[in-house]
């Protein structure tokens, strides 16, 4: 919760236009960033990435404790209520998902639910939030299999490459609105500037499969 709010002060220092627009993506783009600054936060201690190891076995696909986000506030919520259904989801949100990018007018307002997206910006922001979780996995396995690191090593490797290409897509794009597909496109570039392109084809993938690019 912590990263999570200090995330939304930083954005708001790299660009203070978006905090005063009422556009609906860029307002998804501020939550999403939240998220994406406590899983990059998370997974610079040694410990929280020894976790992760542990609690998903080595596959980013099981819930793990960077992919668990505001778990104490996301548990004491579903033991509070009256359906024990949900006891074993122990986030406020999960950067595990299948969400792929609408636009947001074709989306019913509210908050959606775990397999729907909403309008309401929490809801929304899911989407890109998966999708840089995505990333997070991408160079996490291409650090495993081509670099020949070791998963602890690997995770270090994913946080100190993704965080550094987001923050450069957001300074070389608009200074009024964020668009998710504009972040991703700025991430790829960002790739290509900053790492010869080393993980490119792994983002590319990862926001095509999200609908957030187009091949075009």
């Amino acid at each position: 919760v912590v990263s999570h709010e200090t995330g939304h002060a930083l954005l708001d220092g790299l660009r203070p236009g978006f905090f005063s627009t009422h556009d609906a993506e860029t307002g998804a783009f501020h939550e999403a960033f939240g998220d994406c600054a406590a899983m990059l936060m998370g997974l610079r201690d040694a410990s929280n990435r020894d976790m992760v190891i542990e609690q998903s076995g080595g596959s980013l696909r099981n819930h793990n404790v960077i992919s668990s986000l505001a778990e104490e506030f996301g548990a004491a919520r579903a033991f509070d209520n009256n359906d024990p259904g949900d006891d074993h989801k122990i986030w406020l949100r999960t950067a595990i998902n299948k969400f792929t990018y609408k636009d947001p007018s074709e989306i019913p307002p509210g908050r959606g639910d775990d397999d729907n997206l909403g309008r309401e910006v929490h809801s929304f922001s899911r989407l890109f939030s998966g999708a840089f979780y995505d990333a997070i996995e991408s160079v996490y396995m291409q650090s495993i299999y081509e670099d020949k690191q070791c998963p602890k090593e690997a995770l270090q490797t994913a946080e100190r490459v993704t965080g550094p290409l987001l923050t450069r897509a957001i300074e070389a794009g608009s200074t009024s609105r964020a668009r998710f597909k504009e972040i991703a496109l700025g991430m790829i570039a960002a790739d290509g500037a900053m790492n010869e392109g080393k993980y490119s084809d792994g983002l590319k993938k990862v926001f095509l499969d999200r609908k957030i690019i187009t091949p075009e």
